[in-house]
């Protein structure tokens, strides 16, 4: 792992990126996407699927939810379809996918047909397990400002200053994710150690090499990386 700017040139190329940011729970992914782009601009997949189909693979102590393949196909085809024929189209960060070396192979597949426009860039962000359970349990999520269909916001909250227990935006009381509870947040973690080989593997199975950031680490350095892969710059 390391938090270094790697010396190789990056390719020099108007192409929109498609930025894979993928890497265990509390790794800081969702709070690097929003420092990078617009919200607009991140693809979070929860957030194009039904409710019931949220609440139906919702992640417990004991079980650990799991979109369907299919229902994840038609998703990423409706997306990247309509994105890359859109007049703004540009570049997009996927938080938190892909999840599998399976929905490597599927996501890469189904951008070939649907946005062979896009250059595809896989990035995880990985910290050890000690910094990631510290950080699960100190982050809060706000209902009133995330409003989500299963009723589980997950995007860290902004915290107000004079009451901790407040969100900075709009002053509602936060909340912990369930999801963060510790024996489900130790599962959660296994369950991507276990996947993250087969990851990199099926990226490099395609030629994509997987940038990898300590997430334990500032994230100004991870930002200057991003920002590169977004605009295309020449590193060296």
């Amino acid at each position: 792992m390391t938090d270094e700017i790697p010396e190789r040139p990056l390719p020099a190329t108007k192409r929109p990126a498609a930025i894979a940011v993928f890497g265990p729970p509390a790794a800081g992914k969702s709070t690097l996407c929003r420092a990078l782009l617009d919200p607009a601009r991140v693809f979070r997949l929860r957030e194009h699927v039904s409710g019931q189909t949220l609440r139906a693979t919702q992640t417990t102590a004991t079980s650990l939810g799991w979109i369907e393949p299919d229902e994840v196909a038609r998703v990423l085809h409706e997306y990247f379809t309509s994105d890359a024929t859109a007049p703004d189209s540009g570049d997009v960060l996927l938080d938190n996918f892909p999840g599998t070396g399976d929905q490597v192979h599927q996501w890469l597949s189904i951008m070939a047909e649907a946005a062979p426009g896009y250059r595809v860039v896989p990035v995880e962000l990985d910290a050890e397990d000690s910094v990631l359970l510290s950080r699960a349990a100190c982050r809060r999520v706000c209902a009133d400002c995330e409003p989500d269909a299963a009723g589980e916001p997950r995007l860290p909250a902004a915290i107000a200053k004079a009451n901790p227990s407040r969100c900075g935006d709009c002053g509602s009381i936060l909340a912990r994710r369930p999801t963060d509870e510790p024996r489900t947040l130790a599962h959660r973690i296994l369950r991507y150690r276990r996947a993250s080989a087969a990851i990199r593997i099926a990226f490099a199975d395609h030629g994509l090499p997987v940038w990898t950031l300590d997430g334990s680490l500032d994230q100004q350095r991870h930002r200057a990386l991003l920002t590169r892969l977004l605009t295309n710059e020449q590193g060296g």
